[in-house]
């Protein structure tokens, strides 16, 4: 009798695509949600601890279109803090993963600027990015966003 082989691994999350198997039903709900009629979407995955969650958000960007930019951006340990300094954090992925992935370059976000202008994401930022994407879509996947139902989120100390 043969032995089968486990083909999932238990972890730090699979990143890379040759070593991910299954959740294809996931991956066509995805792809049907972002690019169907109505495409404004807010799509949770939510599971029991340890199922892969983190690895299929890693795995997603390989299963869809050209047309989307996907940035995947870690919750945790990043809630508590101020808002200024959370987008300011967000709009530096951003500009990271499009620079690295895309070959996109914005103008670096620059922190001071964003403490001091708390609007600074919505009237500055995100026009720049919009303007350079053009018609493509921004793909913003969030990890561990259970982080923000913790009773301490988005309050923080004075160094923060």
């Amino acid at each position: 009798m043969s032995e089968m082989i486990n083909p999932y691994i238990a972890g730090a999350p699979v990143t890379e695509k040759t070593m991910f198997f299954g959740r294809q039903d996931v991956f066509d709900w995805a792809q049907r949600s972002l690019t169907g009629k109505f495409v404004d979407h807010i799509l949770v995955i939510h599971g029991q601890r340890r199922v892969g969650k983190t690895s299929v958000l890693k795995q997603i960007p390989f299963h869809l279109p050209p047309t989307y930019i996907p940035v995947f951006f870690d919750l945790q340990g990043r809630t508590h803090t101020s808002i200024e300094r959370f987008l300011w954090r967000l709009a530096k992925e951003i500009t990271r993963t499009l620079r690295t992935a895309e070959d996109i370059s914005l103008p670096e976000p620059d922190r001071e600027d964003f403490s001091q202008d708390p609007e600074l994401f919505q009237n500055q930022f995100l026009p720049q990015l919009s303007e350079a994407i053009g018609d493509r879509r921004l793909l913003l996947i969030f990890d561990e966003f259970d982080s923000l139902e913790e009773p301490t989120a988005g309050r923080c100390s004075p160094k923060t």
